[in-house]
């Protein structure tokens, strides 16, 4: 999640990809679960307008400071990321 604030989500994913497939298969775990991981943190780019495209289309066009995009995102990455630590082993037990 941090690395997606300052890269693109695409290169995130692509960078992280090749080591938690190596970590997985090093811990002996099914690495579905942490490919999921990935696909979900890569996109919460939420908490700085350099991440995704969008956020730096309103960021230029709107009124608002890298603050409010830090306090709000930040807000919505910590509740995302509770959820994703509580589901992610539900729906897909390793």
């Amino acid at each position: 999640m941090l690395v997606s604030s300052v890269l693109s989500n695409n290169a995130t994913a692509i960078i992280i990809t090749p080591v938690a497939i190596s970590l997985a298969q090093g811990l002996g775990l099914d690495p579905i679960a942490f490919l999921v991981v990935i696909m979900l943190a890569a996109n919460f780019s939420f908490f700085t307008p350099i991440g995704y495209q969008t956020n730096t289309i309103v960021y230029g066009m709107g009124l608002y400071r890298f603050k409010d995009f830090f306090v709000v995102g930040g807000i919505l990455s910590i509740i995302l990321w509770i959820c994703a630590v509580f589901l992610i082993p539900i729906l897909f037990p390793m």
